[in-house]
């Protein structure tokens, strides 16, 4: 399964959109950001699910041409009020394999 996500500051400064296989290695690391001070992505807002790689590639390259007004407008249909859609990160587990794509 993969994985597109959105990820966002609390004042929804920043967008990032990222591809991953392994979602549980994105909260580790937003995790640890939080708590180092290298980034203010706290927030997944928006999340689509992919059985192929291929197909996920192809939305990234896709979100990838959006303007930020249009990311804007695809988090609101989907999540309205920007609430984290993953709350809950546990940075008990340190080493995955995952592999991220950021636009």
């Amino acid at each position: 399964m993969y994985k597109i996500v959105i990820l966002t500051d609390s004042n929804r400064r920043y967008l990032e959109t990222l591809m991953t296989n392994n979602l549980l290695e994105v909260l580790h690391q937003m995790s640890i950001a939080q708590h180092t001070q290298l980034t203010s992505l706290s927030r997944i807002v928006y999340e689509e699910t992919f059985a192929t790689e291929n197909g996920a590639l192809d939305r990234l390259k896709t979100l990838q041409n959006f303007t930020r007004m249009q990311k804007e407008r695809l988090v609101r249909k989907q999540n309205p009020n920007w609430l984290n859609l993953h709350p809950v990160i546990k940075p008990s587990v340190s080493n995955y394999n995952a592999t991220l794509y950021a636009s």
